[in-house]
C-alpha cells in the first residue's frame, strides 16, 4: 500500500518561507562581528552590542517560530521586505549622522558598529510593521471570503429554495383539493429536496474553513463508507488503495456529493434527471470506480455515465450549476472547495466508458 502525503511544498515556497530566518541569521552575524572586530574594551563592546544583538536574536526566534506554524510563503516575503525597508532607512539614516558628526571634525572610532546596529533596530521594528501589514491581509482576505460566501447563501435562499417551496405550496394546495396522492407526493419530494439543500449549503459553509489537523486515512475506507451514506444502488470497484494525509470527514464530503452526481447523471439517467431502465428493462445505478492516478499523484473517481461535455466542464464546480431537474448545484462545489482546502487540484476529464473522471492532484 503507498502513502500520498499532504501538499509537497516545492522548493521556491520554502525558500520563501525561510527569507526571514535568512535576515535574521544575516543580523545577527553582523552584531556578533562587531563584537569581534572593534578594539574597544570587551566589557563595552559587550554594552555596546547588546541592544542590536538581543534584537536580532529576537528577529530570528520569531522568523523560526513563524516557519514552524507554516506562515503562507508571501507572507512571509512581506515581512521580510518590511524589514529590508526598514533596515535600509535606518541604515542609511546611520550613514548620514555619521558623515554629519565627521564634517564637524569629530572621530567616530567605530563606525560600522553605527550602521550596522541602526540598521539591525530598523529591520526588527520594519519586521514588526511587515507582521501586522500581512495579518490585516490576512483578515481582509477572509472578510472578502466570508462576504462571497453570504452572496452564495443567499442566492440559494433567495432563488434556488425558493423553487421547490413554491411546488410544495402549490401541491399542497391540489392535494386539498383532489386528495390526490400524487399531489401529497409532490410536496414529500419538495421537502426532502429542501432538506438536501440546506444539508449541503451547511457543509459548503463548513468547508470554508481553513484545515489544521490532517490525518493518514485509507482512500477506500472513507469511500466505502460514503457509499453507505449515500445509500443508493452503486456498483463501486476499487482499483487500489492508498493512506493520504486529509481530513476524513471533509474527504467523505467528496465521495459522497461525486457518488450522488454520478446517480443523478449516471448510465441509466438522462441528462435532465429522469431515470431511464437499462438494456434488461430494470433500472440500474452506475457503475463508479476510485483508483490512484498515475506516478501515485493523487486519486481519481470515475463512473460509466454520459459524461460532461467539454465547454461543461469549467462551469460544473460553480455554485448552482446543475443540469438536473433535482439536483442543487451544490454538491461539486463542496467538492472544489474541499479540494482547494487540502491544496489540491481537481480536473474533470472523459473516463474510459465515456462518463465522467475526476481527478484530484496532491
Amino acid at each position: 500500500m503507498s502513502t500520498l502525503s499532504a501538499p509537497s511544498v516545492g522548493v521556491g515556497d520554502t525558500m520563501r518561507r525561510a527569507s526571514m530566518i535568512l535576515l535574521g541569521l544575516v543580523l545577527l552575524a553582523l552584531s556578533i562581528l562587531n563584537i569581534v572586530v572593534s578594539d574597544a574594551d570587551l566589557w563595552l563592546r559587550l554594552v555596546e552590542s547588546g541592544l542590536p544583538t538581543g534584537l536580532a536574536l529576537f528577529f530570528l526566534v520569531f522568523a523560526i517560530h513563524l516557519y514552524e506554524r507554516n506562515e503562507q510563503p508571501d507572507a512571509m516575503v512581506v515581512i521580510t521586505g518590511w524589514a529590508l525597508a526598514g533596515g535600509a532607512v535606518t541604515g542609511a539614516l546611520g550613514v548620514w549622522l555619521l558623515a554629519v558628526v565627521s564634517l564637524q571634525g569629530e572621530v567616530i572610532r567605530d563606525p560600522s558598529y553605527v550602521v550596522a546596529s541602526a540598521a539591525t533596530v530598523g529591520a526588527t521594528f520594519g519586521g514588526a510593521a511587515g507582521y501586522y501589514h500581512a495579518q490585516l491581509r490576512d483578515t481582509a482576505s477572509e472578510l472578502q471570503r466570508q462576504n462571497m460566501r453570504l452572496d452564495e447563501f443567499a442566492s440559494i435562499v433567495s432563488h434556488d429554495l425558493r423553487n421547490p417551496l413554491s411546488v410544495a405550496m402549490g401541491g399542497t394546495e391540489l392535494a386539498k383539493e383532489t386528495g390526490n396522492p400524487e399531489d401529497f407526493e409532490r410536496v414529500h419530494l419538495a421537502h426532502e429536496r429542501m432538506d438536501r439543500m440546506i444539508g449541503e449549503l451547511l457543509t459548503l459553509a463548513r468547508q470554508g474553513v481553513d484545515l489544521s489537523d490532517l490525518e493518514p486515512v485509507s482512500l477506500q475506507a472513507v469511500a466505502a463508507d460514503a457509499q453507505r451514506t449515500v445509500g443508493q444502488d452503486l456498483d463501486i470497484r476499487f482499483h487500489d488503495d492508498t493512506k493520504l494525509r486529509a481530513d476524513p470527514e471533509r474527504l467523505a464530503a467528496v465521495f459522497e456529493n461525486l457518488f450522488r452526481n454520478s446517480v443523478e447523471h449516471g448510465s441509466t439517467s438522462s441528462r435532465d434527471g429522469e431515470s431511464r431502465p437499462d438494456d434488461a428493462g430494470e433500472h440500474a445505478g452506475p457503475t463508479i470506480e476510485v483508483g490512484l492516478l498515475a506516478n501515485d499523484d493523487g486519486f481519481y473517481v470515475a463512473d460509466d455515465g454520459p459524461g460532461i461535455p467539454l465547454d461543461e466542464r469549467d462551469d460544473v464546480f460553480d455554485q448552482g450549476y446543475t443540469t438536473a431537474s433535482q439536483g442543487t448545484g451544490i454538491g461539486l462545489a463542496i467538492v472544489r472547495r474541499v479540494a482547494d482546502a487540502h491544496g489540491w487540484d481537481v480536473r474533470v476529464t472523459e473516463s474510459e466508458s465515456g462518463g465522467a473522471r475526476f481527478e484530484f492532484y496532491t
